[in-house]
Order: C-alpha cells, then structure tokens, then sequence
C-alpha cells in the first residue's frame, strides 16, 4: 500500500494517503517467482489539478529568470520569457496563488500551466 502513496496516475491524479482498505482479493501465484500478487480495492486522498482553479502555492525560490513554487505534490515552474511573472519581490517560503490556465495529463504526472493574473501575495 506505501508503493501507492505519493505516485501519480493520469487517471487519478496524484495518490496522497490511503484512508481505508475496503476488500483484500485471494492471492494469485505468479509464475516463475513465486511471488503472490492481490486485487485490493481502497479508498484514498487525490489531488488532480483543473483547469480554471486557483491554487495556494509555496515559492521555493525566486530570481530574475525563474520562480519556483510548489502546491501540494505538484511542482510549478514559471520562467521570466513567457512573460508571466509580475514584477513584484517575494522571498522563499512566501504564500501565492495562482490560476492553473491548462492541464496536462501523461501517464505518470500531471503538467499545469499556470498564470500570474489573479496573483496574491499572502
């Protein structure tokens, strides 16, 4: 179950805890390793991105080129040539918020685009 907290699906989005183990399967061998493999139907925390939606963000680091800037598991990235970051100072640790402008789903993580329009300083 730990292998599952903290990945993410593009389905799904990203597994944050496990709440609850709702069923346990029987256990299938599987050939040549001798290793038991589980159906297991659980509940759990998700946090999937949407387009439109305003997220509170960490700053992780900020310069004249790049601001870095976490919200949950998901790392953002804004650089200075899009054109995107306000000209304001901030410092590490300092509370934004941002518009997620786009999404976009592989099969192992989820990319935002974000936007800088309805940026707070908290």
């Amino acid at each position: 179950m730990k292998d599952v907290e903290g990945t993410c699906s593009g389905r799904h989005g990203f597994m944050v805890a496990i709440t609850g183990v709702d069923n346990v399967g029987k256990g299938l061998i599987r050939d040549g390793t001798g290793f038991l493999k589980f159906l297991v139907k659980y509940q759990c925390v998700v946090f999937i991105p949407f387009k439109e939606e305003i997220l509170e963000d960490v700053v992780t680091m900020v310069n004249k080129m790049v601001l870095f800037a976490e919200a949950g598991p998901v790392q953002i990235f804004v650089s200075n040539h899009s054109g995107d970051i306000p000209n304001y100072t901030t410092s590490d640790g300092s509370l934004i918020r941002l518009q997620i402008i786009g999404t976009q789903v592989d099969a192992i993580e989820i990319v935002c685009s974000l936007t800088f329009a309805l940026v707070i300083v908290i």
